[in-house]
């Protein structure tokens, strides 16, 4: 019987079994070089057939993980931006937020200064 090597990819993640390449046909001796129904001229018997021998190839990631695991990066940075940008925000309140304060401790400042000055000299008794 003649035989020819059939190869299958398999995915190391979750095992599917994609593309397949064939080798040659090794002939046994009984095969002609024509259709398998032919009798080699040597011989007076016929070749059975070809057997096919599968042999597994494994390889890191298929199609579907590899796009898998590329969505996967891409969420984890959108992610990491969203967070990034939200942490932002919150520094640029925070900043607001003091401003704001020093803006009225400011106006506080002012306010005591004013009213411990002497005012006596604006307002003049009318008799």
């Amino acid at each position: 019987m003649c035989t020819q090597t059939r190869t299958v990819q398999v995915c190391s993640e979750c095992g599917y079994q994609s593309g397949h390449t064939t080798g040659r046909v090794i002939t046994c001796g009984l095969r002609g070089s024509g259709p398998l129904q032919s009798i080699d001229m040597n011989t007076d018997a016929t070749c059975p057939g070809v057997e096919i021998e599968e042999e597994e190839d494994e390889i890191d990631q298929c199609h579907n993980c590899q796009v898998l695991a590329e969505a996967e990066r891409r969420g984890e940075e959108a992610e990491e931006e969203r967070l990034k940008a939200e942490e932002e925000v919150q520094e640029r309140e925070r900043a607001d937020m003091r401003d704001i304060e020093e803006h009225y401790r400011q106006l506080e400042g002012e306010g005591r200064e004013d009213s411990s000055s002497d005012d006596s000299d604006e307002f003049e008794e009318v008799v």
